[in-house]
């Protein structure tokens, strides 16, 4: 007899809202004055208790095969996933790197000393003292590790921080759709969106197609992570609520991790919030009322001091007429026609899916960044609920469609599959290539001249705020 442990709901409810707010609440004690956090941190306090009565509690049980299963598939899965330096980075791990390590070594707020830089790239961005705006809340719990030991230990702190978030993902989606945790793990890890327009548009130079990119969980994971898993935790958290009196504050949240993602939830909270008149009136919460102002002052402020400008617009600024015409409809055709297919008979009682697809669609025309982050950050949320509504589906129905939509998963899983080899032959033959440093916040090091101007160039529209004397947030709120 396999032998099984009971879990109880009260300890995921605990585990996802500490995962969502504790970052948040570092950010306060770190980053602003003290007698601005302390008001802050008893509010979400209060919120956090409030909320945590907002759910139905069951009492599951998992055997200890499952559990052990489900542990060892997403550790293989992150130890190859450039994570805490754990396996092959991502390219963007060359800006996630100093950033990570600046947290830990530095002072709270972020002040750069750009005069330490080299010649040449003082020529470029300064010599002054600046501001460092990111949205970089998800690494503080594990900056907190290092800064109390040392940053081998902070880069572990990271990957376990990430374990926990998947596995809270993972048990969250478990129970809402009574999935086995350890298919849902497999499933998950191979979900995506299929990219066959993609792959043939780019000339085989992978996915990369900035008119629809949409990514599933595993590059997610490898390549933003920072905002994903909170936005998975959250907008888990939002299906899972009983009703609608914490919704808004705990969605709020998720402006800390992404503003992207949180354009990407909105459309859904504001459906869920006005189906119908009962729910609206109990929406009138104090939390949800006070909770998105203080993020917004806080957060929007520490974003705003930033005074970079991104390549945006709408799309037919930036790609011919007759390409849009050709690949906009079979984009939408190709990527929405599954779902449509395995949830056909959910679309009268289950708005919110048309919702998400709607919004997908009409967010498609809008570009932000040459590779369109807009469109693959807010389809994050959005794609998440059309998972576990798939899931649930899965779960509901004969042998016939279950294969079907099985085969539907495999023919989705070629990017997937593609991501973890390449990740799992980088990290496993080269090694040395896998870790992407360019050295400090405060002296960027690429390897020549030319390098350390680009990189420095980058880090000046993105992340460093000059005058940041004169910004609201470092002149009223910041220490």
């Amino acid at each position: 007899m396999r032998r099984k442990i009971k879990i109880s709901d009260r300890i995921l409810v605990i585990a996802s809202l500490v995962y969502v707010l504790l970052p948040f609440v570092i950010f306060c004690l770190g980053f602003l004055k003290f007698y601005i956090a302390l008001p802050i941190i008893v509010f979400i306090v209060w919120g956090a208790y409030r909320c945590y009565g907002s759910f139905e509690y069951k009492n599951s049980e998992i055997s200890v095969c499952s559990l052990i299963g489900v542990g060892i598939i997403i550790m293989l899965l992150l130890s190859i996933s450039g994570i805490g330096c754990f396996g092959y980075q991502h390219a963007d791990f060359i800006v996630r790197n100093p950033i990570f390590k600046a947290l830990i070594e530095e002072k709270w707020p972020l002040i750069v000393d750009l005069s330490r830089q080299t010649t040449e790239v003082r020529d470029v961005i300064g010599s002054d003292t600046v501001g460092f705006s990111y949205y970089f809340t998800y690494w503080l719990p594990a900056a907190v590790v290092g800064k109390v030991t040392s940053l081998a230990c902070a880069d572990v702190a990271l990957l376990l921080w990430t374990f926990l978030g998947l596995s809270i993902v993972i048990f969250i989606i478990s129970r809402i759709t009574k999935m086995n945790v350890v298919l849902l793990t497999v499933i998950m890890i191979f979900f995506a969106q299929p990219d066959i327009v993609n792959i043939l548009h780019s000339k085989g130079e992978r996915w990369w197609n900035p008119i629809g990119i949409y990514q599933g969980f595993t590059n997610n994971i490898y390549e933003v992570f920072n905002q994903a898993l909170p936005c998975w935790v959250i907008v888990g958290v939002i299906l899972w609520l009983k009703d609608l009196r914490n919704i808004v504050f705990i969605a709020s949240f998720l402006f800390c991790y992404s503003p992207w993602c949180t354009i990407g939830v909105f459309p859904v909270c504001l459906f869920l919030l006005f189906k119908n008149k009962v729910g609206v009136i109990s929406a009138f919460t104090l939390q949800n009322f006070c909770m998105p102002i203080i993020n917004l002052l806080v957060m929007g402020s520490f974003y705003m001091a930033n005074d970079s400008e991104m390549v945006k617009g709408f799309i037919w600024n930036f790609h011919s007429i007759s390409d849009l015409v050709l690949l906009i409809p079979l984009l939408w055709i190709v990527n929405y026609t599954g779902y449509f297919v395995i949830l056909y008979n959910r679309l009268r009682t289950d708005k919110i899916i048309i919702v998400c697809i709607l919004v997908l669609m009409i967010y498609s025309f809008y570009q932000i960044t040459s590779v369109n982050d807009f469109l693959m950050r807010t389809a994050i949320p959005l794609l998440f609920v059309l998972f576990v509504y798939v899931i649930d589906e899965f779960m509901k129905v004969g042998k016939k469609k279950r294969f079907f939509i099985l085969c539907y998963i495999l023919i989705c899983a070629y990017v997937p599959y593609q991501t973890l080899k390449y990740h799992a032959i980088m990290s496993c033959f080269f090694p040395e290539n896998c870790v992407r440093w360019v050295g400090t916040v405060e002296h960027i090091d690429c390897g020549d001249n030319k390098k350390n101007v680009q990189c420095a160039k980058m880090f000046d529209s993105q992340f460093f705020v000059h005058n940041y004397k004169e910004k609201f947030f470092y002149k009223y709120l910041a220490k």
